[in-house]
């Protein structure tokens, strides 16, 4: 069985884009900074975040933690 993913949406993904740059964050310090919630503190891999970021499908666990690491909440980036 599949798992469940989610997604960005356009207009979602402008606002992960402006509070990115707001925090003068590169994607690679994104992945650095981003805590997924029940694992270590160690970041996730680029990758994910290229995936968040083109609007391609991610793991909700990781898509929450992007949105949450830029300050944003997820449903409304879906």
């Amino acid at each position: 069985m599949p798992q469940p993913t989610l997604t960005a949406s356009q207009a979602g993904i402008k606002k992960a884009e402006d509070a990115l740059t707001d925090k003068t964050w590169s994607r690679q310090d994104l992945a650095s900074f981003v805590v997924v919630e029940g694992e270590k503190p160690e970041g996730i891999d680029i990758q994910t975040v290229h995936k968040f970021f083109n609007l391609k499908n991610v793991k909700p666990k990781y898509f929450v933690a992007i949105c949450k690491a830029l300050g944003l909440d997820w449903k409304d980036i879906r």
